[in-house]
């Protein structure tokens, strides 16, 4: 089943807020009642159904017009349901940030049951000045369940573009019948994998290269960090959702501070 959502959020100069301008969604996705926190609105992602089902097409368009900023979280982990020995979902999101414009994005952690097969593309064009706060976990499924990476196919692909020009392209293709996931090129002895990426102001990346995300300090993950043409890109394995959220909520709070 095919599934839409568009937003648009715009800067008011009188009231000095963001707000949403546009919005549409169908079944089963869903936008919550935005809210304002400080200068930035926050909106939440919601499904009417419990997570994604086989033949499910989740398609997302989001622009942050000149000057708005926007929080996007979401209500719970994204559940990928078993899909069969021959089904598989999508989902693509589009994002356009702005001139001045800056986007959180900041989703639940990806947790594939076993046999799922989901497929993920997102396209991100920042404006020059504008700037985008990404992040993104993926489990290896229902470990307490003993699902680990029992899903049968996991592809998500992003790009970056600043100021019309691509500068980060990221690609996870993940079958676990074909791949040892337990390899050191791989998961190792994890079962969660977060990928943190910031792009736009050239001081708030010079922020990101400088902390310390040693596991002195956050003990129970491996982190490393890469610059790109044009941002950073923090990944990081762990064995909870927590501690990957935890080092990530720590690292904006100092480039946003």
């Amino acid at each position: 089943m095919a599934a839409q959502l568009t937003l648009t959020t715009a800067y008011n100069k009188d009231t000095l807020k963001s707000y949403k301008k546009n919005s549409y969604f169908s079944a089963p996705l869903k936008i919550g009642e935005p809210r304002s926190e400080d200068d930035r609105l926050h909106i939440i992602f919601m499904m009417a159904s419990a997570g994604i089902l086989k033949g499910d097409e989740l398609i997302y368009d989001i622009t942050c017009e000149k000057a708005s900023k926007l929080l996007i979280t979401e209500q719970s982990y994204s559940k990928l349901f078993d899909m069969g020995t021959d089904g598989s979902a999508k989902k693509h999101m589009s994002i356009n940030v702005q001139k001045n414009a800056s986007l959180i994005y900041r989703p639940c952690a990806v947790v594939p049951f076993k046999n799922s097969c989901f497929v993920s593309e997102t396209d991100i064009r920042i404006d020059k000045g504008g700037e985008i706060f990404w992040s993104d976990i993926f489990t290896a499924g229902r470990v307490a369940m003993g699902e680990s990476f029992a899903f049968r196919h996991y592809e998500n692909r992003t790009r970056v573009w600043y100021d019309n020009r691509l500068v980060w392209l990221d690609r996870c293709n993940l079958i676990p019948a074909e791949l040892d996931m337990t390899n050191m090129y791989y998961y190792r002895n994890y079962t969660h994998q977060g990928t943190y990426f910031y792009c736009g102001d050239d001081e708030k990346e010079n922020k990101l290269l400088d902390i310390d995300i040693s596991d002195k300090k956050y003990q129970g993950v491996y982190a490393g960090i890469t610059r790109a043409k044009k941002g950073v890109c923090v990944r990081v394995l762990a064995n909870q959702s927590q501690d990957i959220e935890e080092l990530f909520s720590d690292m904006e709070a100092v480039i946003t501070g």
